[in-house]
């Protein structure tokens, strides 16, 4: 589609293809809380995620045959029936209309006129809302777009993502926020029972945006909540045992050395699909040595916590005691031990871990924890 549509990973795919009308909650209701499991499907959950959305079961809303006014439902829900209205009329002024300023221009060149408009969705049959995730001012919506392909009507998923206040919402692009919310999106849609929090347990709110006091948290609107449960005492001892044992291969000038010093520690060889940090910049394009060379210079780490996400999956938040950089790593228990997971993005969990919701939230629970 464009720059605020994104296609969605594997876990959501697979559900929208097959069984999402069964995963969905009953009705069209208006958006409420929801509590869902975040972790590898197939293990017990021990990772859970509070989050407020909008689903319809064994009916999603048809958008492209129907009119604004008629839809109901939330600000996001009536502002798609509206977007596809103009859609299926080619009203050009209306669809720009419908996008944030700073991706205007290349909506602009994409629909030079109403005829663009209605060449874009020509092939369309029917457009489906299946769900939609709030998050503070955001809305991330998961829709399907019917279409004949060789004589057939199949589905495609899509999602938007938009900025809604005071009822009025426009689409805009963020990643970041795109990728995170997909990743929720697709964990409530997936299904799994969370485990109970633990009594020392730890609920981070992801604001999405800087939020400057405890007390301004509390007033959003649609509050995204992590509850993680600590590690023992006992794997958090053996993770900062790993840690240290890798943090003593530095300093080590030949990094293809060092790559083979590397692989005894990751689940299969060196890392690959890390995204680290300088400021709001991610690098997410791996390359060994800039990752060696980045990782060098934070030294040393220290393990400042260990959470659950599953009976064999840990996340561990390693700082650095020189910058205090947070560096989210996930661990899997093999037969020689824990070892850092080598590709963490094809776990539910990462997307969510290297957000910048998530290290906000993080970096103000460690620095509070620090005084």
């Amino acid at each position: 589609m464009d720059a605020s549509t994104l296609t969605l990973g594997h876990a959501l795919r697979a559900c929208l293809a097959g069984a999402l009308l069964l995963c969905l909650q009953a009705g069209a209701a208006e958006p409420e809380p929801q509590r869902f499991a975040l972790h590898q499907p197939g293990h017990p959950a021990r990772l859970a995620v509070n989050a407020t959305i909008e689903s319809y079961q064994g009916a999603p809303r048809e958008l492209l045959r129907t009119t604004a006014q008629a839809s109901g439902g939330s600000d996001a829900a009536t502002f798609l029936a509206a977007y596809y209205e103009a859609a299926r009329k080619g009203d050009r002024n209306r669809i720009v209309a419908s996008f944030d300023e700073k991706i205007l221009p290349a909506v602009q060149r994409r629909y030079a006129d109403d005829a663009a408009i209605r060449e874009e969705f020509a092939s369309v049959t029917r457009v489906e809302l299946e769900a939609i995730l709030f998050w503070n001012d955001y809305r991330l919506a998961v829709l399907s777009h019917w279409a004949k392909v060789d004589g057939k009507e199949k589905p495609f998923d899509v999602a938007y993502l938009m900025h809604c206040q005071q009822r009025q919402c426009r689409f805009i692009d963020n990643q970041r926020l795109m990728q995170a919310g997909s990743t929720l999106l697709s964990a409530f849609i997936a299904g799994g029972k969370p485990a109970p929090l633990a009594k020392d347990g730890t609920q981070l709110v992801l604001a999405a945006d800087a939020v400057e006091s405890a007390a301004a948290k509390e007033k959003l609107a649609y509050p995204v909540t992590l509850q993680l449960a600590p590690a023992s005492a006992a794997v958090a001892a053996q993770i900062a045992a790993l840690t240290a044992k890798v943090g003593a291969l530095f300093p080590q000038p030949d990094k293809k050395r060092l790559e083979e010093q590397f692989k005894p520690y990751y689940s299969a060889g060196t890392p690959s699909q890390v995204q680290i940090y300088r400021g709001d910049a991610p690098m997410v394009m791996y390359d060994f040595a800039a990752y060696a060379g980045w990782y060098e210079r934070q030294l040393p780490w220290r393990v400042a916590a260990v959470y659950e996400v599953d009976e064999n999956v840990k996340l561990a938040i390693l700082q650095s005691e020189k910058t205090r950089a947070l560096l989210p790593q996930l661990l899997v228990q093999g037969r020689a031990g824990w070892t850092y997971v080598t590709e963490p993005s094809r776990y539910p969990v990462w997307d969510v871990a290297v957000s910048g919701a998530f290290q906000q939230a993080l970096a103000a629970r460690l620095a509070a924890s620090n005084k």
